[in-house]
């Protein structure tokens, strides 16, 4: 009886010996085979540490040695060097997914480089100058929004709360810029513009956030009211504000008072001023260059006068 107890005994503490050895290996594993330079010995290695789940560990930083590498065709080619295919497979994931911080900084300067701007873009459509066509002076006011210094190394998604798209380098026209046109130009519209970098090394990677709010086409510039005072903030022609219907025409008399009290600057009436003061500035600046001309003009007609006088004398 004593010797069936003892060999219990021997037996259960060789089970918990065991896994205790297992357990403590399979915590070193992964740094125990950082050892092995060559890959296939380093997956090897990561075999023996126990367990599906202590092997996946291991061997997930062992795959480092191939994605490491900065080029994504050397890493693809080092995870190629793995015989297990179900290892070859795993590597080549992780080598796509690897971006170099040094690389991911020059990329960041190319996003860096990306401009993007709006201008106004007037359309004019077939019959504009016909009176006889429906669409005489008809005149759709767009935006057009502008992005420059895209290179292929790079991606922009656009946003503007209801549709998104990528646009790249297939999109540049002849000058080297992407142009978009807004053809809805009733409502203030914030586009996002988010720049990814599309080349091999570090594909998809999120580089860059513009944001960029493209203004409304006042519908009322056009009025008579603001013929003579389009400086007037409600007379402007693209607006970030929506003007109230029932008070504008009061605000635009209230405005026009106050030029005619000069209690406000017109403008307009400065413009002119200012062009009239550089005409004189410049003939007074070059007043012996023009009295010499009208000198050289006078004796030439002097000349004309007398010797058609003489021929008809």
């Amino acid at each position: 009886m004593k010797r069936k107890i003892l060999y219990f005994l021997f037996i259960l503490c060789s089970v918990v010996l065991v896994n205790t050895v297992h357990a403590d290996d399979s915590v070193n594993y992964k740094t125990y085979c950082k050892q092995y330079s060559d890959i296939n010995e380093r997956l090897n290695c990561c075999n023996q540490a126990g367990n599906e789940s202590d092997i996946n560990a291991c061997k997930k930083p062992a795959f480092s040695v191939c994605t490491e590498k900065t080029l994504l065709t050397d890493r693809e080619v080092c995870c190629g060097q793995i015989t297990n295919e179900t290892d070859r497979a795993a590597c080549i994931v992780e080598a796509n997914d690897t971006c170099s911080s040094t690389e991911s900084v020059r990329l960041s300067k190319v996003a860096s480089n990306v401009k993007i701007t709006y201008e106004p873009y007037e359309y004019k459509p077939e019959g504009f100058d016909d009176e006889n066509s429906e669409n005489y002076s008809v005149i759709y006011y767009w935006m057009d929004i502008k992005i420059y210094n895209v290179t292929s190394e790079v991606r922009v998604t656009v946003n503007n709360g209801k549709n998104s798209y990528s646009v790249d380098i297939n999109n540049l026209n002849d000058d080297g810029v992407i142009v978009l046109r807004e053809t809805d130009t009733s409502a203030i519209k914030n586009y996002t513009f988010t720049i990814y970098a599309s080349s091999s090394n570090c594909k998809s990677k999120k580089l860059r956030t513009i944001k960029l709010t493209l203004p409304k086409y006042n519908q009322y510039s056009n009025r008579a009211a603001c013929a003579d005072i389009p400086q007037y903030y409600l007379c402007h022609q693209y607006i970030n504000f929506d003007v109230d219907a029932k008070n504008f025409l009061k605000n635009v008399e209230n405005y026009k008072t106050k030029i005619e009290k000069n209690e406000i600057a017109d403008t307009n009436s400065k413009k002119t001023g200012s062009t009239t003061r550089k005409l004189v500035k410049t003939v007074s600046d070059n007043k012996y260059l023009v009295i010499g001309g009208i000198i050289i003009i006078g004796c030439v007609i002097t000349f004309i006068i007398l010797r058609n006088k003489r021929r008809n004398g």
